[in-house]
């Protein structure tokens, strides 16, 4: 009795199902670290992973890191103690590596009673240490106050990134962009804070951590 031949796209079939990698496509694949770095393509791109991050090689002649976290704020959250709080949503895990990060969050103050200052900073968790010493620039931008350049220096401290919150009904744009090498793995955040427990401040409508491996 005639049978059908087995040909060799029905063994590549039976292969891939024992191995359960029937669509490599759909499949998760590990990139292990380049003990060197690949050599510049002609053309295109070259893929490769440098310190457990994802990179690749262009025909531009440059290496180029890939991958960006991003979180988002959705505003509404109001800001009145001294103790710093965390801005909801503006919080991303990072690993034991060097990165590079922005954040942008609006501001509306309303006429408070009593002047004092009101804060916005980066912080981290107790075990996240990071070598050179962190570094964010700040931008502070708003109505009624020149715009402001300011450093901080330390994670988790409100100086000197700080803003008027008076009598007058101010709108702020705060702009934070730096980079850190973390010792240990543990999270990035933004957090808020005022110079007093008395009137503070509201975030506007939007905010924005992103982070990003520097290597």
């Amino acid at each position: 009795m005639a049978t059908d031949a087995y040909r060799l796209e029905d063994a590549e079939t039976d292969i891939a199902t024992l191995r359960g990698q029937l669509d490599r496509l759909s499949e998760v694949l590990t990139k292990n670290d380049s003990t060197d770095p690949p050599n510049i393509p002609a053309a295109g791109l070259i893929h490769h992973s440098v310190t457990g991050f994802h990179k690749y090689a262009s025909s531009d002649g440059s290496l180029y890191t890939t991958g960006v976290q991003t979180a988002h704020h959705a505003g509404g959250q109001t800001v009145s103690s001294a103790v710093q709080a965390t801005i909801s949503g503006l919080t991303l895990n990072v690993g034991a590596a060097a990165y590079v990060y922005e954040a942008w969050l609006q501001i509306a103050s309303d006429a408070n009673v009593n002047n004092t200052t009101g804060f916005v900073s980066m912080a981290g968790t107790a075990t996240l240490a990071t070598s050179p010493p962190f570094r964010g620039f700040v931008a502070v931008l708003g109505n009624a106050v020149p715009v402001t350049m300011k450093i901080q220096t330390v994670l988790g401290t409100n100086t000197p990134v700080s803003f008027t919150l008076d009598t007058v009904v101010r709108q702020y744009l705060v702009v934070i962009r730096g980079s850190f090498t973390a010792t240990v793995a543990g999270t990035l955040t933004v957090t808020g804070a005022v110079g007093a427990n008395q009137d503070g401040y509201v975030t506007g409508a939007q905010g924005t951590l992103r982070v990003w491996p520097d290597v």
